[in-house]
């Protein structure tokens, strides 16, 4: 009999603990009505690279980590929202496009910078097929000292930005001729490189490029006049002036350089080469290190959302990982941590 209860114990003890490791997040509707709402039902279609959460935060005075995840489904909770803000709404219907949701952590030895990515598409349903009505693309900082704090202030400024998002839609009428199948906007992310430079030149343009628009477009903004690209670093690096004369670029100052086709990218504390690889470009480098480091979130340097690129954070600390570039922002993200093998091979390369 005794084994048998202690079994049954480390088995609910493991359950507590699984419960324990995750933390609920949950749209708040505002507490404004929106009056002649043109629709009355919404459905999230999620096509998110990772959907099996939503990030990782650290909770308490232990720092354990939490696993954020949806209280309950997004078609749920945007439905609940819709119904709480626009009572005797029109008959149309919404489909909101989820591409990119992720909470995360910056470590940091004196405060805590929480972060959250979101990405969305919304679409009018109308006879099988879907218009487009508008997109969000936004990223949400908050820093505190206190993890309870910034947690609580960051889901709460996340919950209204999706909602506002979710609001602004309500009275918006389908202008736009183009319409699409539900086929088609899960593969929005292909339709979408299409019409990108980068994604679709067989070469690359040498030149030093300081944004990410130059660089998806490939418009140089210098033109190189000297490099040292040793050990796939960018120790020296010479612009030409208009004048013919030389200018010295700081490599850290730039989004990326192109050398005799290869591609060079700030990554962490030195350079990572990008590689494109099934329509996608992907990088093995350096990252700053976040409080989950799993796949999908996107990085966090010195700059967030601009350009120039991913400068590294002096106060962060470091791992290699692959990164996948996001074709829309320029800004790379998580896809695995390199294994100590991987990292050996790439630094002989």
């Amino acid at each position: 009999m005794r084994p048998f209860l202690f079994s049954l114990f480390c088995l609910l003890l493991l359950q507590a603990t699984a419960q324990e490791s995750t933390i609920r997040f949950s749209l708040n509707p505002p507490a404004e009505k929106i009056t002649g709402s043109l629709y009355s039902t919404i459905a999230v279609t999620d096509i998110r690279y990772d959907s099996s959460n939503l990030g990782m935060v650290q909770q308490g005075f232990s720092k354990k980590n939490y696993t954020v995840v949806p209280d309950t489904s997004f078609n749920v909770q945007a439905q609940k929202v819709l119904d709480a803000i626009a009572p005797g709404a029109g008959n149309g219907h919404l489909l909101m496009l989820l591409r990119f949701f992720k909470f995360t952590e910056l470590m940091d030895r004196s405060k805590q910078t929480g972060y959250c990515y979101f990405r969305a598409n919304m679409y009018a349903k109308k006879d099988g097929r879907y218009f487009p009505l508008s997109v969000i693309d936004t990223a949400i900082v908050i820093r505190r000292s206190s993890y309870a704090e910034l947690n609580a202030l960051l889901f709460k400024e996340s919950s209204h930005a999706i909602t506002a998002f979710i609001s602004k839609n309500l009275v918006i009428a389908p202008v736009n001729a183009d319409s699409y199948t539900l086929e088609q906007l899960v593969q929005v992310d292909s339709i979408e490189k299409r019409a990108i430079p980068i994604y679709s030149a067989s070469s690359f343009k040498d030149g030093i490029y300081l944004t990410y628009p130059s660089f998806k477009n490939q418009v140089p903004d210098l033109e190189i006049k000297s490099v040292d690209t040793s050990d796939n670093e960018i120790a020296m690096l010479h612009a030409k002036k208009q004048d013919g004369g030389t200018l010295r670029v700081n490599p850290r100052e730039l989004y990326a350089v192109i050398h005799a086709g290869t591609i060079y990218m700030p990554a962490g504390r030195g350079y990572g080469i990008l590689k494109k690889r099934d329509n996608d470009f992907y990088l093995k480098g350096e990252a700053a290190v976040t409080y989950d480091n799993v796949a999908g979130h996107k990085i966090v340097g010195a700059v967030l959302l601009g350009a120039p690129g991913i400068l590294s954070n002096p106060k962060a600390s470091y791992r290699h990982f692959e990164m996948k570039l996001d074709h829309l922002d320029g800004l790379l993200i998580k896809i695995r941590e390199l294994s100590r093998e991987e990292i050996k091979r790439l630094k002989q390369e």
